[in-house]
């Protein structure tokens, strides 16, 4: 069987045949790409963040705030430390993402130091004195 010859305009509609589906793949890459760069400077902006309460944190144990040492601030500095590393890897990981858009990303992982957080509120210095007990919860009543 004899290939039919390639001219410059079965060249030109081969193109334009191909051109269609590429330019829908291209915006969508371009998309994601964005998408992945918000991403990227939403870690660098956290992990910049738990970088700043860990300096907090040693300002106020180096100026010997009575509150320093407590519990809650204790957990809350040690939430920060892991906090930092997760945000770091995160900002890696979408960097890397919005170089190549066309590579699936798994899943974030979950956030090390959320329960550490949660703990040093609820253990924290002001809560005994606003929680609420299952009295109070009684006697509250929501209006419509």
């Amino acid at each position: 069987m004899k290939f039919p010859r390639m001219t410059i305009r079965r060249a030109m509609i081969a193109l334009a045949i191909l051109a269609v589906p590429l330019s829908f793949l291209s915006g969508e890459m371009l998309s994601r790409r964005e998408t992945y760069l918000g991403d990227t400077a939403y870690h660098a902006r956290r992990e910049a963040e738990e970088r700043r309460n860990l300096t907090g944190f040693g300002l106020a144990r180096h100026a010997g705030t009575a509150d320093a040492n407590s519990s809650s601030i204790v957990k809350m500095e040690r939430a920060s430390r892991l906090r930092v590393t997760y945000h770091a890897d995160l900002k890696r990981k979408y960097q890397k993402a919005a170089a190549y858009p066309w590579v699936s990303v798994p899943p974030d992982p979950r956030d090390p130091g959320e329960s550490l957080l949660w703990e040093s509120l609820n253990s924290g210095p002001l809560t005994s004195e606003f929680r609420l007990s299952s009295e109070d919860l009684k006697g509250l009543s929501l209006s419509r």
